[in-house]
């Protein structure tokens, strides 16, 4: 692994001062391997900084070599009965079409993240992965999120247990621990804090004054119309009509309900007679996510701005001791 990545840098380095240029396309077939996990990591940075001033264009079957900071740079090349086709959102529903080609897992990366935010539900990485994806495509902050891996840990007592489980590993990842500002959230963070205490691992309530990420996040009109998608595709209903019904029915919704979005929007669709059952909080934020793909960067990034979570983004990018998206010659030559 060392001989290939060493060799990988001083090719480049060579033919750039062979042939001086003001920019270069490099193209590489499958960079990556050989090198471990954390090789792959630290070959993307170099991959990123080449590409401030060149264009690089690489093909890989490894799923380490998915920059999870620019998703929207990917393509998924298939080849079934029909042909060859090109899927331009392989980083939809989580990397959805990415792991089924690869016949991957993503979350069994959680066994080489050597950075781990524990989280309650299981609907909270996939929203929190994508506001730290979104502050990194709109410009907002430099910080690189492929060493990352976000867990869902249900309680207090799961998260105690999973905690200790990482730490068993050698070496140990970083681990911060977010919990929802309500009730339950408080309880549960109150549960784990003195294990957090006693073994360096950092805990903020994720949202203030009681509330949940849901009610926090931006752009709500585009949360609204997630949940109204949602349950018009479970429900079978057209989803204009069900995004006003939707809609309709948070204006008038009780003063209760105002801090736990997250409940409301899980019941709605039963209080209007849409669905038989409460929808799945999982259902919702991947139509968000989906949604948050269609806004310009621009508009991502002022809503971000003004958002409490950008300071929540920011403690993330501290407690876990995030590093910066390249690296400069000296950190390249030290690897």
């Amino acid at each position: 692994g060392f001989t290939h990545f060493f060799w990988l840098k001083t090719v480049l380095y060579a033919r750039e001062q062979e042939q001086p240029a003001k920019s270069y396309i490099w193209l590489f077939d499958e960079p990556g391997v050989y090198l471990h996990p954390d090789g792959q990591h630290d070959l993307l940075k170099v991959l990123e900084t080449l590409s401030s001033t060149n264009q690089v264009v690489y093909s890989t079957h490894s799923i380490f070599m998915l920059d999870k900071n620019h998703p929207s740079r990917h393509r998924l090349i298939l080849k079934d009965a029909d042909g060859t086709r090109i899927e331009s959102k392989p980083y939809a529903g989580r990397w959805e079409p990415a792991r089924q080609a690869l016949g991957l897992n993503l979350p069994g990366t959680i066994l080489f993240a050597s950075k781990v935010l524990l989280v309650e539900g299981d609907s909270d990485p996939i929203y929190m992965n994508a506001i730290l994806q979104k502050t990194i495509e709109s410009g907002l902050r430099e910080f690189d999120i492929n060493p990352v891996s976000i867990l869902g840990t249900g309680d207090g007592r799961n998260a105690e247990a999973i905690a200790r489980i990482l730490q068993e590993s050698q070496p140990r990842p970083r681990i911060a621990a977010l919990f929802d500002g309500d009730k339950g959230g408080k309880e549960r963070m109150a549960l784990f804090l003195p294990y957090a205490k006693n073994h360096d691992i950092e805990c903020k309530a994720l949202t203030p004054d009681g509330t949940v990420l849901e009610a926090v996040l931006p752009l709500q009109a585009s949360f609204l119309e997630a949940v109204a998608r949602y349950i018009a595709k479970v429900g079978d209903h057209d989803v204009s009509q069900t995004l006003e019904q939707v809609r309709e029915a948070y204006e008038k919704r009780p003063e209760d309900d105002l801090r736990d979005i997250a409940k409301w929007s899980r019941h709605v669709g039963v209080n209007l007679g849409l669905v038989e059952k409460p929808v799945s909080p999982v259902g919702i934020a991947r139509e968000y996510v989906a949604l948050l793909d269609e806004v310009p960067a621009d508009r991502i990034r002022q809503e971000l701005d003004a958002s409490p979570l950008k300071e929540l983004v920011d403690w993330i990018v501290r407690a876990l001791e995030l590093p910066g998206l390249i690296l400069d010659q000296a950190d390249i030559l030290a690897r």
